[in-house]
């Protein structure tokens, strides 16, 4: 990303026009700042900066496929992705998905050190059996593929899942995240975030949306408050949408990130489907 901003244009006039819209919400730090940082003194690990980061990348690598020609023909973000894509896809404005990006993280950073996020080796079926035992502590917070599961809650509960999966010789692997996302923790910030974020102007967009939240396509016009509320608590159905996704035609993809963390959960999707074509591209290593 450091390497884009030097040198690319593009990239890096998106960037800043990025920066500028965050500046209005907050002087404590600034996005170009923290993205600089060397590691030593980065607080790239911290919510309220990661997110606008991750934001910012995105917005940043999308204006560089498209001056190069590349214009996606559909779009889709997992979680934290989905500003982006909303942005991208001409849901929402640059101002309001800053804001999304803004309030979103700097709600979920209240909530941190109040659990742990765990990655499992399972299917939907056997994991929502396994969590039975843990209901209101773990929930899923991601179903990334057939087999590539993320559940989420109290430290207790997934120390205990862990130490069951791994005597079973199942994968388990704890995400390196501060936030419990996507689980029963997030109910605390909602009525904030809904409030914060009802003056949004959602429009139908130029280039289909594809809802992790719902799984399918979605009209740009309801992507409001109650939305992102919905974003931030409910389960990621990325498998769902990369589903719909393959099921209306679209079989090249490019993700838009620094490292292509959801490549081989989309190749998983598509081997389920027995499909032998699909092109699966990285933007940054």
């Amino acid at each position: 990303g450091r390497e884009l901003f030097e040198t690319e244009p593009v990239f890096r006039d998106a960037v800043i026009e990025c920066d500028a819209l965050f500046k209005e919400h907050t002087q404590e730090w600034s996005l170009i700042d923290e993205l600089q940082k060397d590691e030593q003194n980065s607080l790239i690990n911290k919510t309220r900066i990661a997110q606008p980061a991750i934001f910012a990348l995105q917005v940043g690598l999308n204006a560089l496929w498209a001056s190069k020609g590349i214009v996606p023909d559909a779009i889709a973000g997992h979680s934290v992705g989905e500003v982006a894509a909303c942005y991208a896809s001409g849901v929402l404005s640059l101002k309001d998905a800053v804001a999304v990006s803004f309030h979103r993280s700097r709600l979920q950073q209240t909530t941190a050190g109040m659990g742990k996020m765990l990655a499992v080796g399972l299917s939907v079926e056997d994991t929502e059996d396994m969590l039975s035992l843990y209901e209101g502590k773990v929930s899923i917070a991601a179903v990334n593929s057939p087999t590539s599961i993320t559940i989420a809650g109290e430290s207790e509960a997934l120390e205990d899942i862990a130490s069951v999966l791994e005597e079973e010789n199942i994968f388990a692997r704890f995400l390196k995240v501060e936030v419990p996302y996507h689980s029963p923790v997030m109910d605390t910030i909602l009525p904030e975030l809904k409030t914060t974020l009802n003056s949004l102007t959602p429009e139908k967009g130029k280039i289909p949306f594809y809802s992790t939240v719902t799984g399918d396509i979605f009209e740009g016009e309801k992507v409001d408050g109650d939305y992102w509320c919905n974003n931030v608590r409910n389960q990621v159905s990325f498998k769902k949408a990369i589903d719909a996704l393959d099921r209306d035609g679209h079989n090249i993809f490019i993700e838009i990130g620094a490292h292509p963390v959801l490549a081989m959960s989309i190749k998983e999707c598509l081997d389920e489907k027995g499909r032998r074509y699909g092109v699966i591209l990285p933007s940054l290593r």
